[in-house]
């Protein structure tokens, strides 16, 4: 991965680290990584391409890479909100988010509850509830242990990168706590954020499938 310039910024009690990449004047490429993930394990190899011609921002969420934890529940609502003040902290009115699993669901969250940030949205695995998950996986991921990612590029990233690289025990409890608290949404809900966007896909059905694979609003081929 490219080295980017790396910052710190004090939002809602967080020391919030998040990297730059590329240059432009234009609306920038907001990145959010998934769950014991950070910037380089859920982005790394895509930075060049995605930052050539324009600014990216990649955030790193609480207890997540360089952002140390602190004293509250993760939560893909909280993550959000310190999402949006980051970006009002760094001036940036409205950005384009291209979200990873947990950063998938973090950007549906905008979408539903900051809209006026949101230019475009490219979601990769994602679901809008749980009825889109394979049963029974939300138990096995709340029964995820430490020991079972002993050795996990996650682990070897956050070893590396995190403030207090001892505290990966409790970020792995906290996001098995955190799979019970993901916000649920309906069909309508999708369907009218999009229709509010004027979004449309030719492959979409009627009722959206809770797996469904299209990006709302206004998804893109293009990051220009």
């Amino acid at each position: 991965m490219n080295a980017g310039k790396g910052a710190y910024a004090d939002v809602n009690g967080l020391n919030m680290y998040y990297e730059t990449h590329g240059s432009g004047d234009g609306v920038p490429l907001v990145l959010l990584h998934g769950a014991l993930s950070a910037t380089g394990t859920s982005f790394g190899g895509l930075i060049p391409g995605l930052s050539e011609g324009r600014r990216l921002i990649s955030i790193e969420q609480q207890a997540h890479g360089h952002t140390a934890d602190i004293d509250r529940p993760l939560s893909v609502q909280q993550m959000a909100e310190d999402t949006t003040a980051l970006l009002a902290h760094l001036g940036v009115e409205h950005a384009d988010f291209f979200g990873y699993s947990m950063g998938a669901g973090i950007a549906l969250r905008l979408a539903v509850q900051h809209a006026p940030v949101v230019r475009k949205l490219v979601f990769a695995t994602v679901s809008y509830n749980n009825d889109g998950l394979h049963p029974g996986l939300m138990d096995t991921v709340s029964q995820v242990t430490p020991e079972m990612l002993a050795g996990t590029p996650w682990e070897a990233e956050y070893q590396q990168v995190a403030p207090r690289p001892e505290d990966w025990a409790t970020l792995v409890r906290k996001n098995s706590a955190m799979e019970s608290t993901v916000p649920q949404y309906t069909a309508e809900q999708i369907k009218a954020m999009a229709t509010s966007s004027g979004y449309r896909s030719p492959s979409s059905p009627s009722s959206p499938a809770p797996h469904t694979r299209t990006s709302p609003p206004r998804p893109t081929c293009s990051w220009r």
